[in-house]
């Protein structure tokens, strides 16, 4: 007997739980493209924006140098939280283009490593329950 033999895959969603069987590999990669499709229409997944970049931004060590104590540790503090943004908007950005990329072409794999990437976040929980037989 397979080990996906009887599996079900429970998606704990905001208004209860909704149950699929998906004893083939096959049968996983649809529900995940179902879910994500869904998801997608129902508008789960917003685009990213792009960070506001700061004045800050523009200055140049020379000028940073001629600031005050205080004053320079805020811009470079400025900076440093737009560069944090930055890179969780790159993250997002490509997170959001491979959620697409799996929707698209219809690449059921893709959405379960998706679906498997979102797990955590709220009301995206699902898990693997197994039927017993007698």
């Amino acid at each position: 007997m397979s080990n996906t033999a009887n599996r079900l895959i429970v998606f704990a969603e905001k208004h209860g739980r909704r149950f699929f069987l998906v004893d083939t590999a096959e049968k996983l990669s649809a529900v995940a493209l179902k879910i994500l499709r869904g998801r997608y229409r129902e508008g789960w997944f917003e685009e990213p924006e792009v960070p506001t970049k700061p004045a800050e931004m523009l200055l140049t060590v020379e000028q940073l140098a001629l600031l005050s104590n205080d004053a320079r540790k805020r811009a470079e503090g400025t900076k440093r939280e737009y560069e944090r943004e930055l890179g969780v908007f790159t993250r997002e950005t490509d997170a959001h283009r491979r959620l697409r990329r799996a929707i698209d072409s219809g690449d059921g794999e893709l959405a379960v490593r998706v679906l498997a990437g979102r797990k955590e976040y709220e009301y995206e929980g699902w898990d693997f329950e197994y039927l017993e037989s007698v």
